[in-house]
């Protein structure tokens, strides 16, 4: 199919969807709400997934309440519209409180529990509706944000990445890419499971070999819950250095036909959700398609970003009692076309044509093992296609051009059994076949040393087998001590390397409601295949690795507030080195360039180090408030080819994040951001007489310093109930005092000199939401 009927079709696709709901919300929209709403979920056991039978569920002050049933669901109907605090009891379980369960008339709420077992050694425990569950497999470096904390974080867009940057272990990289620097690391060194299915990159115009991307393909509506995982995690996650998203999609509500309608200047989108094949299954859909630049255009901003359109879909069955298989389906389209005028406005030295295409299905199979655990178990397939032509402004000539399709198949299977309460097994298996053709043209290229590289056609087809196997034995000996140890083993066909990587994490209570941690472990990475393809003999390289060390103390200040402090160290090892280019470090390339340029002689002899402490105070809402408040210091740097510790582009030092939300009734919402960054280093440049001849200065890499990053964002919804659907009118506005500060340096041999990329201005955007 040529690329102009995609479009078509793709447009097609989408306004067929868009119509079919405002259709649907015309039909129900003479229909007033009657009766009260409904609440649904189901009660398990927090380690092993099984269902927990005859739990009880009451409505905190009032006389509502259920039974679960033999597969631990329950329901109570006509429940009031309001807000309820839901309490979960089951005999040898610590309750569980589900506080603010929004109930709205003529509509079902989704609130799911996982209860945890009275142990051993906690018979005499005092009960108490903690938010902060300790996490026996993950006791340093993680934070889990609920789906209301995502949906009304200020100056995101509902992307998740860009709501994980107001944690202290993210730097901030620029306003126009997504990718998160985590303690230190550049963007490839992280990765995505959603619901079990492994997205190295889940963004819509992807940094290709990268986890960044300019927006998350990811519709937040459809996250359940978020961990995240900025170190030390326990080895059922392999191959990236510094991060890990683990993401869990909610279930649809299995009753009839509903959604949301999102109309703003920046972005329309839709949800739809129902029963697929009766009570024991459900689908969930969405799909989005941006407008950015006719908001940009509104503020005579002539910046030109990429345009996208979406689709999202979960299904899920329950075969049986134990067990239940999911579907995921996630597509997105991207275009990006700018005209010379463009690229000089910009200070960029070419102008693009780019479009990218991205599927990823697949199919996730859960089952239970009574009470004794379970399998989860996901097979997917991941394609990307990129086709991109980047032209040089002064003569029009191509200067890179990117057609490559990357396939991958993947397997994952994942279990966890609980012996006793003191010994819990989890282990499981990785495999991965990539399936890349590149055909890439690098055009001729004088790189930042200004020794010009001759003009290279790639035409390569990589086949590579990858599979690992890890376990894990977390072992509670005392009622004040947990000890997770285990290892990985990896092999990869494409460079013949198999490693073995242990980890170790332990925990410590010596004082209720306080604990002390450690974790350290060793974090292997493969190179990004496109970079591979560049030469035959880059397979031979080495692959990264970071050894990480990581101390912790967590205070619990009230059961709804949480106080964390942690100190890490990492120590990268085997990093590519261009001996042409002997000060850049090449992991860092994508950052600075959103390409990989031509590499000419690789070896694996750079290394790296980032370390660092980080403070943050974490408060879930049970009142009107919520907020989270985070600051660190850090250094990240890099040993170049000569020898000399040099800074990379992401030690900003200086991390500090407030983001606070305010609720005050049913219909009032508010939320407000304030983000600063210490200064990102950049280096020098020399200039021949006519701006020709340019060159780095080796003695000023990364000697100099932007200044520092801030910005504040602000949301503030309020909702109406009308003719039986709920509308949300909201205004959010991103950078409201207009900083715009230098973040992002451009060499331009047009204009002779460098160019400073500034932050995003102010962008006000007022939308509109409709449940139905």
């Amino acid at each position: 199919m040529s690329k102009t009927g995609v479009k078509r079709t793709v447009r097609l696709i989408v306004s067929t969807l868009i119509l079919t709901l405002i259709f649907c919300v015309c039909k129900t929209s003479g229909l007033s709400a009657q009766g009260g709403g409904v609440l649904r979920g189901r009660v398990i056991d927090i380690d092993t997934k099984s269902p927990l039978a005859l739990a009880t569920i009451r409505v905190e002050g009032s006389k509502f309440g259920a039974i679960a049933d033999s597969s631990g669901w329950y329901a109570i109907d006509n429940l009031p519209e309001g807000r309820y605090d839901l309490i979960f009891e089951y005999v040898g379980y610590l309750d569980a409180i589900n506080r603010n369960i929004e109930v709205d008339a003529g509509k079902t709420s989704i609130v799911n529990a996982e209860l945890k077992a009275v142990g051993f050694f906690d018979e005499d425990m005092v009960v108490s509706n903690e938010y902060f569950m300790p996490r026996e497999d993950q006791p340093v470096s993680i934070m889990n944000l609920s789906a209301e904390e995502i949906s009304q974080s200020p100056g995101t867009g509902n992307d998740i990445n860009r709501v994980l940057n107001s944690h202290p272990s993210i730097a901030q990289i620029n306003d126009e890419k997504n990718g998160l620097v985590v303690r230190g690391g550049s963007p490839l060194e992280n990765t995505y499971f959603v619901d079990n299915i492994e997205i190295p990159n889940a963004n819509h115009f992807p940094t290709q070999g990268s986890s960044a991307g300019l927006y998350s393909m990811i519709d937040a509506r459809l996250i359940k819950s978020a961990d995240f995982y900025s170190g030390g995690y326990s080895s059922k996650f392999g191959g990236f250095m510094s991060s890990v998203i683990n993401l869990d999609l909610r279930e649809s509500k299995r009753t009839k036909f509903n959604g949301t309608l999102d109309l703003s200047f920046g972005l329309q989108g839709m949800t739809a959700e129902g029963r697929l094949f009766g009570k024991k299954s459900g689908w969930l859909l969405s799909a989005r398609s941006s407008s950015l630049n006719y908001a940009l255009n509104l503020i005579d901003e002539p910046l030109k970003l990429p345009e996208f359109r979406d689709l999202m879909l979960k299904a899920d069955y329950e075969l049986s009692s134990s067990d239940k298989l999911n579907l995921l389906n996630l597509f997105g389209y991207n275009f990006w076309e700018t005209k010379p005028n463009d690229a000089i406005i910009e200070g960029s030295n070419w102008f693009r044509d780019a479009d990218v295409y991205k599927n990823i299905f697949g199919l996730t199979w859960r089952h239970l093992w009574q009470d004794k655990g379970y399998s989860t178990t996901s097979i997917w397939h991941n394609f990307a296609r990129f086709d991109q032509k980047l032209r040089l402004i002064e003569r029009g000539e191509l200067f890179q051009e990117i057609n490559s399709d990357e396939q991958e198949l993947g397997l994952r299977n994942l279990n966890y059994l609980k012996f006793n309460r003191i010994h819990k097994l989890e282990f499981g298996i990785d495999l991965r076949y990539d399936y890349n053709l590149y055909q890439n043209y690098y055009g001729q290229y004088e790189n930042q040393y200004g020794r010009e590289l001759p003009p290279r056609t790639v035409v390569s087809m990589i086949k590579a087998l990858g599979y690992g196997v890890f376990a894990s034995h977390i072992f509670r000996p005392h009622e004040d001590l947990s000890i997770n140890y285990g290892f990985r083993a990896d092999h990869n066909t494409i460079n013949h390397n198999t490693h073995i990587s242990p980890r170790f994490s332990a925990s410590w209570s010596p004082l209720a409601r306080s604990t002390f941690s450690f974790a350290a472990g060793v974090y292997y990475q493969n190179l990004p295949i496109v970079l591979l393809s560049q030469i035959e003999n880059y397979e031979r390289l080495k692959d990264p690795l970071a050894y990480h060390f990581i101390l912790g103390w967590r205070q619990l200040l009230t059961p709804s507030m949480l106080l964390t402090v942690e100190i890490y160290d990492k120590e990268y090892h085997n990093c590519p080195m261009d001996p042409l280019q002997p000060g850049i470090f090449v992991m860092d390339q994508t950052m600075m360039e959103e390409i990989f340029m031509n590499n000419y002689y690789l070896n694996s002899s750079g290394r790296a180090r980032s370390y660092g402490i980080e403070i943050l105070l974490h408060k879930k809402r049970t009142g009107v408030f919520y907020w989270q408040i985070g600051a660190s210091y850090f250094r990240s740097m890099y040993k170049d080819h000569a020898g000399r510790w040099l800074n990379r582009i992401n030690d900003q030092r200086y991390l500090a994040n407030i983001e606070i939300g305010f609720r005050p009734n049913d219909n009032w919402n508010a939320s407000v951001r304030w983000i600063y960054a210490g200064g990102r280093p950049y280096s020098r440049y020399s200039f021949g007489l006519y701006g020709d001849d340019v060159r780095l200065v080796p003695s000023s890499i990364n000697t100099q310093q932007f200044p520092p990053y801030k910005t504040t964002s602000l949301r503030i919804g309020r909702r109406i109930t009308s003719i039986g659907l709920d509308w949300t009118v909201y205004f959010s506005a991103f950078n409201i005092f207009n900083n715009q500060e230098s973040q992002y340096q451009f060499v331009s041999t047009y204009y002779g000199r460098d160019f400073y990329m500034k932050q995003w201005p102010r962008i006000i955007l007022l939308g509109i939401e409709i449940v139905y």
